[in-house]
C-alpha cells in the first residue's frame, strides 16, 4: 500500500448524497491519504472549509433547482420523473464532467474513485480507466432481486410461495416501467466507449471492486445479499454546524413538557412544503413544545405558527436537536432515520420519494417508527400518532433498545475497507 493514497469522492450536490460520504474522507484524510470532491454543482455546504479539495465539473443544475425551474416535473410518475431527470440532468452532467477529471487525474492521479450510487461521472470515468472505484449507498436494496420487496414500494419480506411469485411478478413490472432509466445509462455507456451491461440501474450498479451500504446488518431485512462484494459498515452521519448559527436556545428548552421535532430534510420541494403545514397545524393543537425546520431554502414566515410552543425555524444540526427531542416527525431521509436508531428517539416517518419508503419499511418492520403515507397525511391523523408514541410505545421502547446495539461508526469501518481491499 503506498504510504498516501489519493481518494477520489464523486457525488451529486444534495446534503443527503454527500454528507454520508464527509465521516468517511475524514476519516482517511486524518489517515495521512489525499482526498478530493468532484460534483457537478456547487454545494450547499462548502465542503473547501471542511478542508476538502472540492472540484464543480458538471454543468452547475441542481436537482432541486432544476425542479424548481421546471414545477410540472413534480406532477409526473415515479418512474417518468426518475427517467425524465436521468436523461436531462444526471446522465448530460456525467458525461461533461469526463474532461474535467481527466484533467484532475493528469495532474495528480487518484488511487481510487469512491462514488454515490446516482453519481454516474466517477465510476465511467473509473471503468474507462482501469482504476478501482467503490460504491456507496444510503439507499436500502436498490438492487433489484427477483425474490426481495418491490423496490420502492416500501413492503415487506415474504415467506410464502405466492408472496414471493407475487413479487416475482411485480418486480418485473417495476423492470419494464424503468427500462428507459436502464436504456438510457447504457447509452451514456456506449457515448464513452464502455460496454453495455444488463440492469444498469439495478444491480448493474454494483461495483465489482467493492459496495458500502451505509447501514448496520440488523437494520435490513433478513435477506441474503448476492456474492456481490457487498458489505454493511453501519451508519455515517455528520451535521453541518454553520459558524454563524446559535443553537444556545436547544439547551434551554423546558423540560416540563416533551419536545417534538419535525424537519423535511435540508432541502424541501413544493409537496413537502404542503405537508409542512398540515404538521405545523397538528403540533399547535398538541401539549409540547415544538420544533420544525423548514429548509433553508424556506422563510419560516411563510409557516408561521399560532402557537407560542411551536417554533420554526430553517435548520438545526440533527445531531442537536434529535437527542433532545422525545419524538421525530421526518420525511425518511437516510441521515434523518439513522440519527433518530442513534439517539433512541422513536419517529413517525412521512415518506415521499424512493429510498425513504424503504427507510420507512425498515423502521416499521422493527418497530422503531410508525410510517404515514403522504396522501394519508391529516391534523387529526399526526396528533393521534405522536400521543400514541409519547405514551410509552413499543416503538419508543425498541429504539431505546436499539440505541445501545446498533453500529454508528460506519463511516471507520468503511474507510479500512476502502484502504484493504482497494489499495492494499
Amino acid at each position: 500500500m503506498p504510504d498516501i493514497a489519493h481518494f477520489l469522492f464523486n457525488s451529486l450536490v444534495s446534503v443527503g448524497h454527500y454528507s454520508p460520504l464527509v465521516p468517511i474522507a475524514q476519516v482517511l484524510q486524518d489517515a495521512g491519504h489525499d482526498v478530493t470532491f468532484a460534483l457537478d454543482a456547487p454545494a450547499q455546504i462548502p465542503l473547501d472549509h471542511l478542508g476538502f479539495p472540492t472540484r464543480v465539473l458538471g454543468q452547475g443544475m441542481t436537482i432541486h433547482a432544476y425542479l424548481k425551474s421546471y414545477p410540472k416535473i413534480d406532477q409526473f410518475g415515479p418512474s417518468a420523473k426518475l427517467n425524465h431527470l436521468m436523461q436531462e440532468v444526471i446522465l448530460p452532467q456525467a458525461l461533461q464532467m469526463q474532461d474535467g477529471l481527466s484533467a484532475l487525474y493528469a495532474a495528480q492521479p487518484y488511487d481510487v474513485v469512491v462514488s454515490d450510487l446516482f453519481a454516474f461521472g466517477g465510476r465511467f470515468f473509473a471503468e474507462r480507466n482501469n482504476i478501482p472505484w467503490a460504491l456507496v449507498s444510503v439507499f436500502p436494496s436498490w438492487f433489484r432481486l427477483p425474490h426481495w420487496p418491490p423496490y420502492p414500494l416500501g413492503w415487506r419480506p415474504s415467506g410464502s410461495f405466492v408472496g414471493l411469485m407475487w413479487y416475482r411478478l411485480v418486480n418485473r413490472l417495476i423492470e419494464r416501467r424503468l427500462s428507459p432509466v436502464d436504456q438510457a445509462i447504457n447509452h451514456a455507456r456506449q457515448q464513452l466507449g464502455l460496454n453495455q451491461i444488463t440492469k444498469p440501474f439495478g444491480e448493474g450498479t454494483l461495483s465489482p471492486y467493492l459496495n458500502l451500504p451505509l447501514w448496520p446488518d440488523c437494520y435490513d431485512y433478513p435477506l441474503e445479499l448476492p456474492d456481490k462484494k457487498i458489505h454493511r459498515v453501519g451508519a455515517s452521519l455528520w451535521s453541518y454546524h454553520p459558524p454563524a448559527l446559535d443553537v444556545s436556545w436547544i439547551h434551554s428548552l423546558p423540560q416540563t413538557k416533551p419536545v417534538v421535532y419535525a424537519t423535511f430534510g435540508t432541502v424541501q420541494p413544493r409537496y413537502r412544503q404542503k405537508v409542512l403545514s398540515i404538521v405545523i397545524r397538528a403540533l399547535e393543537g398538541l401539549d409540547i413544545d415544538a420544533v420544525v425546520a423548514c429548509g433553508w431554502d424556506n422563510d419560516p414566515k411563510d409557516f408561521k405558527s399560532q402557537s407560542s410552543h411551536v417554533k420554526v425555524i430553517p435548520y438545526v444540526p440533527n445531531d442537536i436537536m434529535i437527542p433532545k427531542s422525545s419524538v421525530v416527525i421526518h420525511h425518511g431521509g437516510y441521515g434523518t432515520t439513522q440519527m433518530c436508531l442513534k439517539c433512541g428517539v422513536p419517529a413517525l416517518i412521512i415518506p415521499f420519494v424512493i429510498d425513504q419508503h424503504e427507510h420507512a419499511a425498515r423502521c416499521r418492520y422493527h418497530r422503531l417508527a410508525r410510517r404515514l403515507p403522504s396522501h394519508l397525511v391529516s391534523i387529526r391523523r399526526i396528533r393521534k400518532t405522536i400521543r400514541s408514541l409519547l405514551d410509552n410505545s413499543v416503538e419508543a421502547k425498541n429504539c431505546q433498545n436499539w440505541r445501545d446495539s446498533v453500529d454508528c461508526d460506519g463511516h471507520i469501518q468503511a474507510a479500512y475497507l476502502l484502504k484493504k481491499c482497494l489499495i492494499d
